[in-house]
């Protein structure tokens, strides 16, 4: 390992160890106390541990059966050190008996410090278990799972997605921070049985994701391998962008599950087509939401400079003008924007590239750009997938669609209904 590399990781882990990390519910410290009157609990003769104490990096549960607080000792210095004891309060209402708890992670957790607790994010319940939602990076997080008596249950790394009355909980698997994809992995866990089973992506793969797979293998055998050396890429197609959309949807009596997955297109698009993308998208918007006629709106020429100086800040001038490569009348129009150096000084957008070039005027000029920027893929595909015998002790099993074809076959329906028996039973007998 070179030195570089090794100054980078050191930082790295730093960052991870101790950092500035997000609060959920204050961006200031207050005492315990404090909190406990806005949300108006009334502790009565309870000791409560730290009451006066400032807390800091917390997350609240307050509904009519529990109120729990989860949060750290605020140290004084807007920082929050993982190796900092946690503090759970638990108040059960129905008893109005508390319960609190401090757990000292470096009892339990591995020593691996990036996969440690982090600021509470959300606390949920079960009938048996408190789960807690903790923050390490925007790719990861650690599940803590308590029992009712605030004990240490185990630990997940990953954060909370749904649960099913049995006490399985489906969690989405953290991933690396800084890797060159980053793909969705959802599992589920038990903590009264401790199995714990990933269940996307899920081999054998079904047809939908096959043929993603095999597009985005063509793309990379395209760059070759000096590409992915250069870019520290692990040229697996398999492991595809692709990311969660929406909520996971769960349904006791059947014992199922239904997730939408985003796949990410742009995988295996050319270089041209990214360009295209990323460098137009406030145009593109703009040119969707309103037709391209006269009179010409000046939204339409904001939107226009908006994207050409973001990309000549980001130094894509020279990839922007050969896009219009094919058409050199709008090429000429197109780098007179971008390589002058005349500042607007205040012109309206219009006034300003107008002032540059009549033609920007001219509204077959606009109807040519449109037509060149046009993408002819959406840049990301939704694919369903439902999953029967989550929670019944039978063989596992799954089904893969695109939404857009089961929209059309089962109707615009919310994401649960796919999960009553009757289509659950239609969808596994096709």
């Amino acid at each position: 390992m070179t030195k570089a590399k090794a100054n980078l990781n050191s930082c790295i882990t730093s960052l991870l160890i101790c950092a500035p990390l997000f609060i959920p519910l204050s961006v200031r410290a207050e005492t315990l106390r404090q909190v406990l009157v806005k949300d108006k609990i009334d502790r009565g003769k309870s000791e409560i541990a730290n009451l006066d104490e400032k807390i800091t990096s917390y997350a609240i549960l307050n509904d009519p059966n529990y109120f729990c607080i989860a949060y750290y000792l605020d140290n004084g210095r807007n920082l929050l050190c993982v190796q900092h004891q946690l503090s759970i309060a638990l108040l059960m209402k129905n008893s109005n008996k508390w319960i609190q708890q401090a757990l000292d992670f470096t009892k339990f957790l591995p020593a691996d410090l990036a996969r440690r607790p982090g600021s509470i994010q959300r606390i949920i319940y079960s009938e048996k278990f408190i789960y807690l939602d903790t923050h390490i990076n925007p790719f990861a997080g650690y599940m803590v799972v308590l029992s009712k008596n605030l004990d240490f249950e185990g630990g997940l790394y990953g954060w909370s997605e749904a649960l099913f009355d049995d006490e399985t909980i489906v969690y989405h698997n953290s991933q690396v921070h800084f890797a060159p994809t980053h793909y969705a992995e959802l599992s589920v866990y038990n903590p009264t049985t401790k199995i714990n089973r990933k269940i996307y992506p899920l081999k054998p793969y079904q047809n939908v994701r096959l043929a993603h797979i095999r597009k985005v293998k063509a793309a990379y055998d395209k760059k070759g391998e000096e590409w992915f050396r250069n870019h520290n890429h692990h040229m697996d197609p398999e492991l595809f962008n692709n990311h969660l959309a929406g909520k996971v949807a769960v349904n006791n009596r059947t014992h199922s599950l239904a997730v939408i997955i985003n796949y990410d297109n742009t995988d295996y698009w050319s270089d041209e087509d990214i360009l295209k993308l990323n460098g137009f998208r406030e145009l593109r918007e703009r040119m969707k939401s309103n037709e391209i006629k006269l009179p010409l709106p000046d939204d339409l020429f904001m939107s226009l400079y908006e994207d050409l100086m973001r990309e000549k800040r980001l130094n894509q001038q020279d990839f922007i003008i050969n896009l219009f490569k094919e058409d050199k009348e709008l090429q000429i129009i197109i780098t007179g924007v971008l390589k002058t150096d005349k500042p607007r000084q205040g012109e309206n957008w219009r006034k300003y590239l107008i002032s540059l070039n009549a033609n920007w005027d001219n509204l077959k000029y606009w109807q040519r750009l449109a037509q060149i920027i046009q993408l002819h893929e959406a840049s990301n595909t939704k694919v369903l997938y439902i999953y029967r015998n989550v929670t019944n002790g039978k063989e596992l099993e799954y089904k893969e669609m695109l939404f857009s074809d089961a929209s059309k076959k089962y109707g615009d329906i919310p994401l649960s209904n796919y999960l009553e028996s009757d289509i659950l039973n239609r969808i596994f007998e096709n």
